[in-house]
């Protein structure tokens, strides 16, 4: 519920980039889709050492 709830509250510009993402996702091979979980976490891993407001995109919420 609580990634429904972060959903709803992103931004338009948000949104899309987070179900342009999810579409590629869920359309990819099995193999594509580990590439992109892994893409996924070093990017997240990125955002927790990044300073704060310094993140490098228009995500705010935590969710993409």
């Amino acid at each position: 519920m609580r990634t429904l709830v972060s959903f709803a509250l992103l931004r338009e510009g948000e949104r899309k980039i987070f179900i342009s993402q999810m579409n590629e996702f869920l359309l990819a091979s099995p193999k594509i889709r580990q590439r992109i979980v892994a893409e996924w976490r070093e990017h997240a891993e990125g955002h927790r050492k990044a300073p704060a407001g310094r993140a490098g995109d228009c995500n705010t919420s935590g969710l993409l």
